[in-house]
């Protein structure tokens, strides 16, 4: 499993710099986008088992 994370992790550093590493221009966009812990906390309890079990099957696809 550590070596699919590090490829996926390579590629995803490569796509990077191909891009010309511009992660940075888009700090004002997800600046926005962050929570606190304490509202990520009340967001992930207020979620039932049926919602996650769905989610990872979309991800296993």
């Amino acid at each position: 499993m550590l070596d699919e994370w590090d490829t996926i992790a390579r590629e995803n550093a490569m796509r990077f710099e191909e891009n010309g590493g511009v992660y940075y221009n888009t700090y004002e966009k997800v600046k926005h986008m962050k929570i606190s812990v304490k509202e990520l906390k009340k967001i992930v309890l207020s979620k039932t088992m049926d919602y996650y079990d769905a989610e990872f099957q979309v991800i296993r696809k």
